[in-house]
């Protein structure tokens, strides 16, 4: 019986390996299995995403959204392929922090937002925070600022989305003369 004890903990802290010895742990890793990773039980992890949205800024923190979703690292803009939802998480990240990176804008409609490594503890439903999720900031480094993203003009688009448009107002021309 210890023997099955024994070996069901240490199974279990191979499991939790990648966190524990600091790797970076994927955002869709830490949406899938959050309470895993909560800083009671493992410290400090380290993610790897986009800034997205808007840089919120209160007291002396800056709220951010950290996408790692497959868009990071090939936007849809750039005739990537659609590789299934966003996914992200909300990250708290101090003023001096934050103001080193030297990032302007968050991604967006356009713009492929600064891809950052983000190292701290993860509070999985902090109760000081109104059972919020998120990561608390220690260190942060950029690895690649905000750039445009290059969005072809598609005249299929276009035409497409004029017809339907035809087709919406058609029906009410048709019913007022009638």
């Amino acid at each position: 019986m210890r023997f099955r004890i024994a070996a069901f903990a240490a199974a279990s802290l191979l499991a939790a390996a990648p966190a524990l010895a600091g790797d970076t742990v994927a955002v869709t890793d830490l949406l899938a299995d959050s309470a895993a990773y909560d800083s009671d039980l493992v410290g400090e992890i380290t993610v790897r995403g986009e800034l997205v949205g808007d840089f919120m800024r209160r007291d002396v923190h800056v709220w951010v959204q950290i996408n790692g979703d497959p868009y990071v690292d090939a936007p849809l803009g750039e005739g990537n392929p659609v590789a299934g939802s966003n996914s992200g998480i909300g990250a708290r990240i101090p003023n001096a922090e934050f103001d080193a990176l030297g990032v302007e804008r968050p991604g967006g409609y356009r713009v492929r937002g600064p891809i950052v490594v983000a190292t701290g503890e993860w509070r999985h439903h902090d109760q000081e925070r109104g059972g919020e999720s998120y990561l608390e900031v220690h260190s942060v480094v950029l690895e690649a600022a905000e750039r445009e993203i290059d969005d072809p003009w598609r005249p299929w688009a276009v035409i497409v989305g004029g017809l339907m448009l035809a087709l919406g107002v058609l029906p009410r021309l048709v019913g007022r003369r009638g």
